[in-house]
């Protein structure tokens, strides 16, 4: 696909997704928001597609009063390490913190487990998702 075209069809398909949550939402008042978020990160080398970059920020929600997600790209390099969460991270864990558990990763596992202590140690008030993932070279067989 283009470069123009395939971030405007990843923008596309939660807002059809957006649509389905709206015209089967309930319409109790304590329902009439089901909403839900989304996180997206797509490699198709050498790029990285993802939801915006903003930190902390609910910019919009599927289902919600109104959705707007936004597809940006990044230049991926080879070992290049990747962190999806959501805010029962960030807002419990520094950044230093998480930069220095990411420096120190093993395997994703281990870091993505170590990171889910961190949060929960710290109060853990929300829920806590947390995805990490390095792009690795795959040797020519």
């Amino acid at each position: 696909m283009d470069e123009q075209r395939f971030p405007r069809a990843l923008e596309s398909a939660p807002l059809r997704v957006h649509e389905d949550i709206q015209r089967n939402s309930p319409t109790g008042p304590l329902q009439a928001y089901m909403a839900t978020t989304l996180t997206l990160w797509i490699g198709v080398w050498p790029r990285a597609y993802l939801s915006s970059r903003f930190s902390n920020v609910l910019s919009s929600a599927l289902g919600g009063p109104e959705a707007a997600p936004i597809v940006t790209y990044m230049q991926q390099e080879w070992g290049n390490v990747g962190l999806l969460c959501s805010d029962g991270l960030t807002k419990h864990v520094p950044d230093n913190r998480i930069r220095e558990r990411l420096l120190a990763m093993t395997s994703a596992k281990q870091v993505c487990e170590d990171l889910l202590r961190d949060a929960l140690d710290a109060g853990g008030t929300d829920n806590v998702t947390v995805l990490v993932g390095r792009t690795l070279r795959k040797d020519p067989s």
